[in-house]
């Protein structure tokens, strides 16, 4: 039976605080990205022996890491690159995704002889709108 210990989870927290605190410091003084630097620590962390396991099943991958890291990547891109790029994003968004999707559909249909709905669907799926 598991039972709560408010001190094992305040030491866990506090560990993770000064994990993200660590990346921060790094990313700032290496050429290693924040989260490329939080992924490396919380890998060694992880390989410490103590700690319990968690399951990372797909949505809490999708619901809680994936956007954060979506903010926080967007949240730090400099707005003048943005206005200095605003054609080539918009083309690649709309145009780009668009061939992509027709592309799959064609490929799927006449090569692999799928049913049309899925092969548009999965076009739709791997176009990928923002490669982070």
């Amino acid at each position: 039976m598991n039972t709560f210990h408010a001190g094992t989870v305040f030491a866990d927290v506090l560990v993770l605080l000064v994990t993200v605190l660590v990346a921060a410091i790094a990313s700032r003084y290496t050429r290693i990205p924040y989260t490329v630097g939080l992924v490396i620590l919380g890998l060694i962390i992880g390989a410490l022996p103590g700690h319990p396991s968690v399951a990372l099943t797909p949505n809490l991958v999708m619901l809680v890491f994936l956007p954060a890291l979506l903010f926080a990547g967007a949240w730090t891109y400099p707005v003048q690159q943005l206005r200095a790029n605003w054609l080539p994003i918009v083309l690649l968004a709309t145009a780009g995704v668009l061939i992509t999707i027709a592309t799959c559909w064609v490929v799927l249909v006449y090569g692999a002889h799928m049913p049309s709905q899925t092969a548009l669907l999965f076009g739709a799926i791997v176009s990928a709108t923002d490669p982070v």
